[in-house]
């Protein structure tokens, strides 16, 4: 998770800057805003976000400056991004505001992908009708932007300098509009909303020696996007865990209207026979927002009228299913947990009305035994946390960053190095044996001393309803003192209904053999109690010591 989220932030770094970017092609301004002064003061609001920006030429007379040869370019090298313009102007307007419009861009991306080799992403970034006009002071300016169309086209990506198949692809933003201000007087404090009326996405990957190849397409409308930051003052956001200590807060949420993507996708199976797959998807309205603070990591999605549809090699029918609504969030802490207290955390997940195409019900219920009214789940858990590292310290991303590569580059206990020495324990196991660190050679991941450390855990609802069973449970569990989760203290509650109506529907199906059935019966009847017409019940308490009870019934 923790790399994931660093990525998140750095990728969104380089958006970030792109929009500022587009944000400074235009503004209004009070008396005695200069474009000089605009411009070094943009600069080192870029300088504050990690990116350097540098300038082949310039001419600066009668209120206009023109810059020639302006390059972006981010610090960070993971990812590294530069954006180079031709042009730059920046021109008083005669009632105290100065407007900036540029040339179209080139923008190169580098990153590590997946299997740790570089890919090197080459776009244009191309605009009509755009501007942006400042107006207010240095220290509070104010911006107003405008843009008929603005593009990015993908002309190239590279993995390792090479290229496959060059894809090509276009992303057509049209009727920008967007205002924001930029306050400097006690630190640093940003905010901004926009809306875009549509968003066009094409993209198609030509085929490659092995003849594979892909098209995707797809729409957006009625996009709104606001942002909200705050930086303290002398907060370097380069260190993101001491400038989130330091009270630094971020924030952005997205809104759209409708939106459709399509994908078809072209290939060959081993014996070298053509396959297709077409993949369709649409919603009504779709819904983001995340934030980033001293309590912590935020992050909520929902999306409404949802459907899918696939065809999958091998199956006569496509897969698809509709949607009313699904979504879920996140809450969790990012700074190093002081003392003995512990973090609130807190995750849920919602799907409702989830109905599956009746072509998909026919491979394997054409008589139509099971019921098929739409399926819902709504989870909602919550508890505390003891971080050892803030998610963004320096030792806790070099643990995540090992763990996401396979572990170390040290060899495990009990291993062999690749050069044939033996290890430094003395070990060298060759029976197959576990090696003296109790780890098998496909275990992975952070080491368990450096993982957050869960002490409570609340289960607000956990609710499933679907093929005429339903599944609730509410509960507490806790750490013992000096323990952890894997011997909670606590009790948890729940019902089942129609679970054995499902099981007998199952078996006339001949999807479920007869004797599971008896042996399923039997657990659950060692783990509930009769309650109603085919309703269970259960009581479950988790005691000191590891004991577990199930409706008083020692268990363990």
């Amino acid at each position: 998770m923790s790399m994931s989220l660093i990525r998140n932030r750095r990728q969104f770094a380089v958006g970030s800057s792109v929009a500022a970017l587009v944000a400074a092609l235009s503004g209004p301004a009070m008396a005695e805003l200069t474009p000089d002064q605009l411009w070094t003061r943009w600069t080192e609001l870029y300088a504050e976000q990690g990116v350097t920006v540098t300038e082949g030429s310039r001419s600066d007379a009668s209120g206009k400056l023109e810059l020639t040869e302006v390059v972006f370019t981010s610090k960070s090298d993971e990812p590294k991004f530069t954006m180079a313009l031709p042009s730059v102007t920046l021109e008083q307007t005669g009632d105290g505001k100065v407007r900036m419009t540029s040339s179209d861009a080139d923008l190169k991306i580098s990153a590590k992908n997946a299997e740790g080799k570089t890919v090197e992403i080459d776009m244009d970034v191309t605009q009509k009708q755009s501007e942006v006009l400042f107006s207010g002071s240095i220290e509070a300016l104010t911006y107003d932007v405008k843009a008929a169309e603005i593009g990015v086209v993908l002309n190239d990506v590279k993995t390792e300098g090479k290229t496959d198949a060059p894809p090509k692809g276009t992303m057509t933003f049209t009727d920008i509009t967007a205002t924001g201000t930029v306050d400097k007087t006690d630190g640093s404090k940003m905010a901004g909303e926009g809306q875009v009326a549509s968003l066009a996405v094409n993209l198609e990957v030509p085929p490659n020696e092995k003849g594979d190849q892909v098209k995707v397409t797809g729409t957006m409308s009625d996009i709104k996007v606001k942002s909200d930051q705050t930086t303290p003052a002398g907060v370097d956001v380069e260190d993101m865990n001491a400038a989130v200590s330091a009270g630094l807060t971020a924030m952005v949420a997205m809104t759209t209207g409708t939106g459709d993507f399509a994908i078809n996708a072209q290939s060959k199976d081993e014996q070298g026979n053509p396959q297709q797959v077409d993949m369709t998807s649409a919603f009504g309205a779709l819904s983001l927002d995340g934030g980033i603070s001293k309590e912590g990591l935020t992050y909520t999605g929902s999306v409404k009228d949802g459907t899918f549809s696939s065809t999958v090699p091998g199956l006569p029918t496509p897969v698809g299913y509709k949607l009313a609504e699904g979504g879920g969030s996140i809450k969790f802490p990012l700074l190093k947990t002081e003392g003995d207290s512990a973090s609130p955390f807190a995750v849920t997940y919602k799907l409702a009305g989830l109905v599956i195409d009746d072509g998909v019900w026919g491979l394997f219920d054409p008589s139509k035994k099971l019921p098929r009214d739409p399926a819902n789940v709504d989870i909602d858990v919550s508890g505390t946390v003891k971080l050892k590292e803030g998610l963004f310290s320096p030792a806790f991303l070099e643990e995540a960053k090992k763990a996401e590569a396979g572990g170390s580059d040290a060899p495990a206990a009990g291993t062999t190095p690749a050069d044939g020495t033996t290890p430094a324990d003395g070990t060298t196991p060759s029976d197959g044996t576990t090696p003296a660190d109790g780890m098998t050679d496909d275990q992975e991941g952070m080491p368990a001393e450096d993982m957050p450390d869960v002490r409570t855990v609340t289960i607000n609802k956990f609710n499933i309803d679907a093929v005429g069973a339903k599944i609730a449970a509410t509960g507490e569990l806790a750490a013992p003192e000096g323990g952890t989760l894997e011997t909670p203290i606590g009790k948890i509650e729940g019902q089942l209904d129609g679970i054995n109506k499902l099981m007998d529907t199952l078996v006339a199906m001949g999807l479920m053999p007869q004797d599971q059935v008896a042996s399923t019966r039997m657990m659950l009847a060692m783990f509930t109690k009769p309650a109603g017409d085919d309703q269970l019940t259960t009581t479950l308490e988790f005691k000191e010591g590891g004991q577990i009870f199930a409706n008083g019934q020692q268990l363990k």
